[in-house]
């Protein structure tokens, strides 16, 4: 069974500028096998993230040696995830479905976000180990005792999210509390209510996205009033991030 914990980091400002720095060079990583891909197609060659990635690799030691500063499993991971992304385009070609080529990912359009396997991270209650940087700080400890498969790292607003991928023996219960009663109940979801329980209880929805649509709504009007990209339309957008966010979590 893989079961998959999104924790909130809470890395220091030397943290979250490493971070920033990790996603960037998982983008050039992925926009660089984009490329490359595309130049061997061109010249009649079979291109393949493996071969990409080792080419990479090999220019770690020459124009691109900036990039042995930070773990190699991020530019790893990214071109890991462009492997993916043409093995999709060429299933919807086969399937006659629209085909959707892979896309440059450009800086601001794109969610900063990169990979890093699971072997190479070190868990210790509610801190987490990462190579290159240390301990990061986590905002609650790892929930299911496992093998830690992979990990990825994203985000959203101006706040820091891993998402852990966790082998967990079928056998031990990940949820030890919920297995000490053989009660059942009946639940039906709905509209007016979030649930009603067959005893007759009903729970209220928290209708988050009305309760918080009229700021929602200011934001929006006042991102139209701002030029794009100015310093301001960035604080704009940041503001309904983390609005989006809190929407989210509700």
């Amino acid at each position: 069974m893989i079961l998959s914990h999104h924790i909130r980091l809470d890395p220091n400002n030397v943290q979250r500028t490493w971070l920033e720095r990790c996603a960037g060079t998982a983008r050039f990583a992925y926009n660089f096998g984009l490329a490359r891909w595309a130049e061997l197609y061109k010249a009649g060659d079979k291109p393949s993230w493996q071969n990409i990635n080792a080419e990479l690799n090999a220019r770690k030691k020459t124009d691109h040696a900036w990039l042995s500063e930070l773990p190699w499993k991020i530019t790893n991971g990214a071109l890991t995830d462009l492997g993916v992304a043409f093995q999709n385009f060429f299933r919807r070609v086969k399937l006659r479905q629209k085909p959707g080529y892979p896309r440059f990912k450009k800086k601001g359009r794109c969610k900063d976000a990169f990979a890093i396997e699971g072997r190479a991270l070190t868990f210790d209650n509610h801190r987490l180990k990462v190579p290159k940087l240390g301990w990061i700080r986590l905002r609650e400890p790892l929930r299911f005792p496992g093998k830690i498969l992979g990990a990825r790292f994203s985000r959203r607003a101006n706040h820091w999210y891993v998402s852990v991928q966790i082998e967990v023996d079928e056998s031990r219960c990940p949820y030890p509390h919920r297995c000490e009663t053989q009660a059942a109940i009946g639940v039906d979801l709905g509209v007016c209510d979030l649930a009603v329980l067959s005893d007759g209880t009903k729970i209220k929805a928290p209708r988050a996205l009305r309760a918080n649509e009229k700021r929602l709504r200011m934001l929006q009007k006042e991102l139209s009033r701002r030029t794009r990209g100015g310093a301001n339309w960035k604080k704009t957008v940041l503001k309904i991030g983390k609005l989006y966010e809190k929407i989210t979590n509700i």
